[in-house]
Order: structure tokens, then sequence, then C-alpha cells
């Protein structure tokens, strides 16, 4: 079961950049590469999968308090909210809170907010929901 002491806590992931072999492997699995890039660097919505989704998960999913069971974790879905751009290079912070543990029926639900920052400007935000399936 999850902690639910752990609604509240927060992750701080630094230095996240996205290179061109990042963008390059994310277009191509998306069949993408023809609009994958302006001219001007700047990174297409989509790749905020990459420099906001994983850190926060892979922040979150790490923190063994939490108690995620990863084999019947499931993703639920995400919402991004776009505020500026971001470009290749670019260096990221995210910071990402749990706002909310919940159980239904034989499912528990994770619900995290991450915010990405670029200096002190936020450029984003994720809203993730992950399902944790029972064990039995």
């Amino acid at each position: 079961m999850l902690n639910t002491n752990c609604v509240g806590k927060k992750y701080k992931v630094s230095g996240i950049s996205i290179e061109l072999g990042d963008l390059e492997k994310m277009a191509s699995a998306l069949g993408d590469a023809v609009n994958a890039i302006t001219p001007d660097g700047e990174l297409p919505e989509y790749m905020a999968a990459l420099y906001a989704l994983r850190p926060s998960a892979e922040a979150v999913f790490s923190d063994s308090e939490l108690g995620i069971d990863m084999l019947h974790l499931v993703h639920g879905e995400q919402e991004f909210e776009f505020f500026s751009p971001v470009y290749l290079h670019d260096l990221l912070t995210v910071e990402t809170e749990i706002e909310e543990i919940y159980s239904k029926r034989s499912l528990e639900f994770l619900i995290t907010r991450a915010t990405v920052y670029k200096g002190s400007t936020a450029v984003c935000t994720c809203r993730s929901t992950f399902v944790i399936r029972s064990a039995q």
C-alpha cells in the first residue's frame, strides 16, 4: 500500500537538458522527424515527456518511503500546461509534489504535479496519475 503520509512530499531534480540525440530518438519513435525542431532550436511540446515526466517519475518511484509496488504500476494519464518554450540545451530543474493518494476498489491512485523551471521561470507543469493494481 502507498504511504499516505507522503502526500505533500516534494522532490527536486536539477541539471536536466535535452540534447539533439534525445530529440532525434523521440521524434523517430513518434514519426515526427520533419517537425521535430524549429530553426532556433525550440523543442516540440511532446518532448516534455522527457524533461518533465521522466525525471519527476524517476524521483518519486525511487522513494522507498512511498511504497510503490512497481510490478503492479500502470501509467494512468498525464496533462501538461505550457508557459514558455524550451530549447535544445536549456538547463532545467523539475520540482515535483505528491498531491494526492487514494484507493478505489482494488486500485491505488498516486497524483503528482511537476513544475519545470528554466532558471526561476516556470516553463510548464505536468500533472500525472499513476495507478497501482492490487497484487491479488
